[in-house]
């Protein structure tokens, strides 16, 4: 979406209007946070322009076709309740990686701390060229997401643009290699799975990934469930880890897939 719009910035092709009704249909059908990013771009086209873009017919008409493609999600949501707000409300009471408080710090942890440089240099020449919409569709996802108790990572959708704009300054900085360089060893230290797990508890990574540590242990969870299944029985996990680990390994064991009330699952 984010190229499509740059695109329509540069060349003024309205077929492209068209196109960003069409992403944002198949969008539509795995999560509903585009439309956030939607409002995001709204709000930045009002406040810095093109505003051409809102004259533009088949920008409508490719609003229709998102529209139309939302609807039979928007139906199944009010016929049980709208469980999507009520996830909404779970999420923002549940305070995980620090709430609100840590939201912002996030966004730098995210995108990387000695690579944040790059999307802040292109936040900045984003805002002094053509595509300031940018920058206003993303402090909009940033106040919205905050205020609303939303996760971090929910801003993600708004980086591309700032990552591009910012890479075609740092390309002609001397020490690109060496911040690369390291960010990709610090990468590779706090994200990927490359301890053996009997070190995994005392590394930097078991520290700050909740996520990480949930995953220790899952064949022998699911064996543990395996000695005492019966045929007939349901299973019913406590979260959707627990579901999942018990889904990834139980067909070795003749186990049916689990149920759990946590979240969407």
């Amino acid at each position: 979406m984010t190229f499509l719009v740059t695109r329509w910035v540069r060349v003024r092709d309205d077929r492209l209007l068209l196109g960003v009704g069409l992403v944002t249909a198949v969008a539509l059908q795995i999560k509903f946070m585009i439309v956030f990013f939607l409002a995001g771009l709204v709000v930045g086209v009002l406040l810095a322009g093109p505003r051409a873009l809102l004259r533009r017919p088949l920008l409508y008409a490719g609003a229709a076709v998102a529209v139309l493609a939302w609807l039979p999600g928007l139906w199944w949501q009010a016929r049980h309740g709208w469980p999507q707000l009520e996830m909404g409300r779970i999420i923002a009471a549940g305070g995980s990686d620090g709430g609100r408080l840590g939201f912002l710090p996030w966004q730098l942890i995210d995108m990387g701390i000695l690579t944040a440089p790059i999307w802040i240099v292109g936040l900045v020449r984003l805002w002094r060229g053509p595509w300031r919409l940018f920058v206003w569709a993303y402090a909009f996802l940033l106040l919205v997401f905050l205020i609303t108790g939303g996760k971090h990572y929910y801003t993600m959708g708004a980086y591309p643009a700032l990552w591009a704009a910012g890479a075609q300054v740092v390309e002609r900085w001397r020490l690109r290699p060496v911040i690369f360089g390291i960010a990709a060893l610090t990468t590779i230290g706090l994200l990927l799975p490359v301890y053996p797990l009997r070190v995994l508890h005392a590394t930097p990574e078991a520290a700050i990934s909740y996520d990480v540590r949930e995953t220790v242990g899952w064949p022998e969870l699911t064996a543990a469930v395996a000695k005492i299944y019966r045929p007939g029985y349901v299973i019913l996990a406590g979260n959707y880890g627990v579901a999942g680990a018990i889904d990834r390994y139980g067909a070795a064991y003749g186990l049916p897939r689990a149920y759990s009330g946590h979240n969407g699952l």
